[in-house]
């Protein structure tokens, strides 16, 4: 009775695992964390439906970026909220204009918003495409590589729907922030390059960018964090920003923290993180 009763619990045993192995649960990359492969919450849906969507299509119609729009309830003319630029990670490429404003829900969740409310534009990459086209410069190991003359098509986007943004709502200009995580974090730094007089603050999140731009934006408070155990960004790439920074006559602030790849969740639910970036304005420089 026994030898029969193991036998059959040894099939079943078998016949879950190959159900398992059928469904075939989606791979992730190496230090890619679950983060940047979000399922998004059902809960979440309808906030996100609720809120402003668009897209931005190039005159030769070869270029299509989606994006959404937070809003806070209590934005006037007489009441102007500031704005943060949310640039998702590689995972959020596509064009469903969910996933990216998903990953900024801690700007948007209600504690958030009674805190600080703030308007949130979350853009989303195309597939196959990125925030930001650059050149190699030397191995595939180092961080030297520089940005091309001009932005590529998708930033051109980012830009030219951000500045409508601005003259349709009643933004304060004097706080409008930007962060981005890993891509959003190369795309963070370039977009300090393009337009330096447009952001009050910055978070670049285990990211990179052109070394020799930095005296550009200098003068631009930035909190930059990286993960020490990166194997996807390494680390260095926001030591040596850094470094380059503080040698222009920048004052940077730097978190380099326990984590891997997803350094962006710790740093999100930093609480003194939003204090510091909603209390740099244009005006106080």
């Amino acid at each position: 009775m026994k030898k029969i009763f193991k036998t059959t619990a040894l099939i079943l045993l078998t016949l879950c695992m190959s159900s398992l192995s059928a469904q075939q649960l989606p791979k992730r990359a190496k230090n890619v964390p679950h983060p940047d492969h979000p399922k998004i919450d059902k809960d979440m849906v309808p906030i996100l439906q609720d809120m402003t969507a668009g897209e931005y299509i190039s005159e030769d119609k070869k270029t299509k970026v989606p994006w959404r729009l937070f809003t806070p309830v209590d934005a006037s003319e007489n009441n102007k909220r500031p704005l943060i630029v949310f640039l998702h990670g590689s995972g959020s490429r596509g064009k469903d204009n969910f996933k990216p404003m998903s990953l900024a829900y801690r700007f948007f969740d209600a504690d958030a918003q009674a805190e600080n409310p703030c308007y949130i534009f979350a853009p989303q990459c195309p597939k196959g495409t990125g925030w930001n086209d650059f050149k190699k410069i030397g191995n595939k190991d180092n961080n030297n590589f520089t940005y091309n003359e001009d932005p590529n098509a998708v930033m051109i986007g980012v830009l030219e729907t951000l500045d409508q943004l601005i003259a349709q709502y009643p933004i304060d200009t004097n706080r409008i922030y930007i962060t981005g995580m890993s891509m959003g974090g190369f795309g963070t730094w370039e977009m300090l390059y393009r337009r330096p007089e447009l952001f009050a603050a910055a978070v670049p999140i285990c990211g990179s960018g052109d070394l020799s731009k930095v005296s550009v934006f200098k003068d631009v408070p930035i909190w930059c964090w990286h993960g020490v155990n990166d194997t996807t960004v390494p680390v260095k790439n926001s030591r040596e920003l850094i470094a380059a920074l503080k040698a222009a006559g920048g004052s940077p602030k730097y978190s380099e923290i326990n984590a891997g790849h997803g350094s962006w969740e710790p740093a999100y639910r930093t609480i003194a993180l939003h204090q510091w970036i909603f209390t740099q304005t244009k005006s106080k420089k």
